[in-house]
């Protein structure tokens, strides 16, 4: 048993055994930050992420994932940039300054700043394929009215970008050679898009609903380049990012059970 396993059923049985036994995939995470010798969040909110995983279990939500970064925590900066799906791999990597702020995430200032996740959708994973895949992000920023520069998460290729717009746009250009461009009314919390079978995408709705989904559009491979949060080719955002992931995609229980475990989480802290 590490030390901080020790420390955790150590607080879990002085506190009565009111809180759940750690998961073992949440205290992989523990061990990496530890390892690394980062700030970990505090006994409180590690309770609360533990819950987060074990509700994406029992939901079936965290087998479909290859990545999930969990930005908003009181841990550090650094315990931000673990990949829970793959604490042992490959960290995400901070570039020109970006500011994270302690249980908000990352915020991009629109010019330069971003977070490389250093994960390849399709590569890094199997959950992720060319006719069945998710990617998003939890989101404080309104993208309801569709901002030039709104670029929450993309693959730096224009097969694989999320930009979000309310209405019409063309932004959206995930693992198909043409823009959806439905009307995905998002503001705030979880949300992203989904590829459901070959040329069909479907917005995936902070309120955790299922959009109408749109066929007709001409399949693309999935592309090589890493998975950016904030970034796409030389355009920036500056939204507020809490929370990003990539996978399968998601049946309507799976995503309504994904947006009200990440909302309880987030709600909480």
């Amino acid at each position: 048993m590490t030390s901080q396993q020790y420390l955790n059923y150590i607080s879990y049985f002085m506190g009565g055994g009111s809180s759940d036994p750690i998961d073992s995939d949440y205290q992989a995470v523990l061990n990496k930050a530890t390892t690394e010798g980062y700030s970990l969040p505090s006994a409180s909110q590690q309770t609360l992420q533990n819950t987060l995983v074990t509700d994406l279990k029992s939901s079936g939500v965290w087998d479909k994932l290859d990545l999930l970064f969990v930005f908003a925590n009181n841990g550090s900066e650094e315990f931000s940039l673990i990949d829970w799906k793959n604490p042992n791999g490959t960290t995400g990597t901070a570039y020109s300054d970006i500011s994270w702020t302690s249980n908000s995430g990352f915020t991009g200032d629109g010019v330069a700043d971003y977070i490389d996740t250093n994960h390849v959708a399709g590569t890094t994973g199997s959950q992720f394929t060319a006719n069945a895949a998710s990617m998003g992000v939890f989101s404080l920023t309104d993208y309801s009215s569709g901002a030039g520069n709104d670029y929450p998460i993309s693959s730096d290729s224009s097969t694989q970008r999320i930009r979000f717009f309310g209405t019409s746009s063309g932004g959206n250009r995930f693992l198909t050679a043409a823009s959806f461009s439905g009307n995905i009314s998002l503001t705030q919390g979880l949300m992203g898009i989904q590829k459901t079978q070959s040329q069909t995408l479907q917005p995936l709705v902070g309120d955790g609903t299922l959009g109408t989904e749109q066929g007709g559009l001409s399949d693309v491979s999935p592309t090589t380049n890493s998975v950016k949060i904030l970034r796409y080719s030389a355009s920036y955002g500056e939204g507020t990012i809490k929370l990003a992931w990539v996978g399968n995609k998601f049946t309507s229980t799976e995503w309504s059970d994904y947006s009200d475990a990440v909302d309880t989480y987030m709600n909480a802290i």
